[in-house]
């Protein structure tokens, strides 16, 4: 399998897309701004927080737009060496397809996805306001046999069996 189907296969488990409340400064903090959220940070985190003093009495977000991808398996660098043009040529050998399917865990492949678009935000001293689209959600490949499939083909001598 080259380069481009890998990514392709990768694209195709990322089709249920979902998002929940994320900012820059929660990210900061492992995602957890929940103590320490002022103004429109506090605004979807911790709305009790408004009550705390804050940089700006008036803060407006007129437009804002997020998005977060995680999995269960791969790293930063797995990723640079196996997915990226840079790291292996384009091209995967058996030995790299082997590595690969060694990074996935035998429970499964888990693909999250997180995005936000914030509408409009503002708030006022202690007072806010918000309009925002959320939603996130993640696909799970459970049968490590999908992944083998995808990578190597299939072989019209093996049975396939995919039920736990």
């Amino acid at each position: 399998m080259d380069f481009k189907r890998a990514i392709i296969l990768i694209g195709a488990m990322i089709t249920a897309i979902g998002a929940q409340s994320f900012d820059v400064s929660g990210l900061g903090l492992a995602n957890n701004a929940i103590a320490s959220g002022r103004g429109l940070d506090a605004f979807w985190r911790n709305p009790a927080n408004l009550g705390y003093k804050s940089d700006s009495f008036v803060e407006i977000a007129p437009f804002a737009f997020n998005l977060i991808v995680a999995n269960n398996s791969l790293s930063l660098n797995d990723y640079s060496r196996y997915f990226t043009k840079k790291g292996n040529g384009g091209y995967w050998s058996d030995t790299d397809k082997k590595n690969v399917l060694a990074l996935f865990p035998d429970n499964g492949l888990r693909l999250d996805t997180d995005v936000r678009g914030n509408i409009f935000n503002f708030t006022v001293g202690p007072f806010g306001f918000g309009a925002s689209l959320m939603v996130n959600g993640g696909v799970l490949v459970k049968s490590k046999k999908a992944l083998e499939i995808a990578l190597n083909g299939l072989v019209l001598t093996d049975n396939y069996k995919f039920s736990e």
